[in-house]
């Protein structure tokens, strides 16, 4: 990650919390000092106080644990007619973020 100045983490949510697979990548990283970052989740749920929030929460928490300073955090609602509108959305907020 050394040569990269900002990082997206993108992950679902499993279980209304942060998916154990990126909890676990992002335990097995040594560092993010100096490194600005945003979180992403995907969640099925069509709120995100139905398990994205929290996901995003513990992903920032774990983020600033290693040093890195997160810019942003967003919720994409995988169900059907909302994916597009969400993911646009979230695109829109993690630029805004990051630049």
């Amino acid at each position: 990650m050394a040569p990269y100045e900002a990082l997206v983490f993108g992950s679902a949510v499993e279980a209304f919390s942060l998916s154990p697979v990126m909890r676990s990548y992002l335990a097995w990283i040594d560092s993010l000092q100096g490194k600005q970052a945003a979180c992403l989740v995907t969640q099925f749920f069509p709120y995100p106080w139905m398990g994205g929030n929290c996901a995003t929460r513990q992903m920032r928490r774990i983020c600033e644990s290693k040093g890195a300073t997160v810019s942003g955090s967003t919720v994409v609602n995988w169900a059907g007619f909302r994916r597009a509108k969400t993911t646009t959305q979230a695109i829109e907020h993690l630029t805004q973020a990051l630049d």
